[in-house]
């Protein structure tokens, strides 16, 4: 007898070792002189999907050891998703990771959850229709980035996340996702596709809000800081046409400015007026469109006008603002050696890669992000 249960026992401890199981007295428990164990592994080599689910279903319900609970919930994500029921495989995976994150291979769960989300987002990503429920999506790219914020595919997600949102008319939830890209994946190729797309929703302010100073520098600051900081991007060119439509919108409001004060058969006629908005447009936007219409009309306006006060004026400008601009990386950017672990790979199951100090550029516009800061914590 006594030979008899050591056998039985290192049996089951074999099949305990291969599955990850810890011995319990649920996962003992036998049918037909099968244990938990074996019949699940029977039913997943069959492809019985079904009867993994159940098995697993009635195992949560006994057994009570952490690493037993979370190779269950495991079990039956992956049958979930092998029917189709993503939604609820999604969830079954993140029950787990909610619930025993320390207790089970991290990486893999997260890596089940984005192969999952990829097979839903197939489904809605070149849809039109206005039932189109990209929701659950979202929602599914979201969980993942804050499964794993280090991961080297988590700014692409994120900024996957933002399209999706945009495309689903949820402008202000978009805009939050672009910003945080920026914020927290500075470095990176997708920040660099953030800045554009919130330049971009800017200039298209532009057209209902007409005038608004701000949509213009904020779309400015955006450009401007992509161009210094990415020397070779897909997007370097488009950044630049942008800019120079920005440099453009401003050039012509200071001209149209200089006319409206400039008519003398009006009661606002103000030719000191129309002469600053003149100078102003030469000296800060002299790489205009309208350059040449506002020496023309300079000229006509002040007949003192000298064109060397425009010419030292836009490249003491220039200067200026290339050194208030340039964005100095520290040596840690290149020289991944030099960077700060803060925690090292293999120490937590946590996160799929070692955690780095990622901040490497300096922080821009910082009256704008101390702003945003205090608006996001009231």
């Amino acid at each position: 007898m006594k030979l008899f249960l050591t056998t039985f026992l290192l049996l089951n401890l074999a099949v305990f070792g291969k599955h990850q199981w810890v011995q319990e007295e649920a996962i003992l428990k036998t049918e037909d002189d099968k244990t938990f164990v074996l019949r699940i592994d029977e039913a997943q080599k069959e492809k019985d999907w079904s009867e993994v689910i159940d098995l697993c279903d009635e195992l949560l319900e006994t057994v009570i050891k952490a690493e037993n609970k979370v190779k269950t919930l495991v079990i039956k994500g992956i049958a979930l998703k092998e029917q189709g029921e993503n939604e609820e495989a999604f969830d079954t995976f993140q029950a787990a990771i909610d619930r025993y994150p320390m207790y089970m291979k991290f990486n893999e769960a997260v890596t089940y959850q984005k192969d999952i989300a990829d097979l839903e987002y197939e489904k809605i990503k070149d849809s039109d229709s206005i039932f189109t429920n990209r929701q659950p999506v979202i929602d599914m790219y979201k969980k993942i980035v804050n499964n794993a914020p280090f991961a080297d595919n988590a700014p692409s997600i994120l900024l996957r996340v933002a399209i999706i949102q945009k495309d689903d008319d949820q402008v202000a939830e978009a805009i939050q996702s672009y910003r945080t890209i920026v914020k927290r994946y500075r470095t990176t190729a997708e920040a660099g596709y953030a800045r554009i797309n919130l330049a971009q929703h800017y200039i298209n302010l532009l057209d209902k809000i007409e005038g608004d100073q701000k949509l213009i520098d904020g779309a400015k600051s955006e450009l401007i800081l992509f161009t210094q900081q990415f020397k070779s991007h897909p997007m370097l060119t488009e950044a630049k046409r942008r800019l120079k439509q920005i440099y453009n919108i401003e050039a012509q409001r200071l001209y149209l400015l200089a006319i409206f004060y400039n008519r003398q058969e009006t009661p606002h006629y103000r030719p000191e007026a129309a002469k600053r908005y003149l100078y102003k447009l030469l000296i800060e936007f002299g790489d205009s469109e309208f350059k040449d219409q506002a020496q023309k009309l300079l000229k006509s306006v002040d007949v003192e006008y000298q064109a060397n006060i425009v010419d030292n004026s836009e490249k003491i400008r220039k200067e200026a603002k290339e050194a208030e601009l340039k964005i100095t990386l520290p040596p840690e950017a290149t020289d991944k050696s030099k960077r700060k672990i803060l925690i090292p790979q293999g120490k937590s199951d946590k996160f799929l890669l070692p955690v780095e100090d990622l901040d490497l550029t300096p922080l821009e516009n910082n009256e704008n992000e101390k702003s945003e800061d205090k608006n996001e914590k009231k």
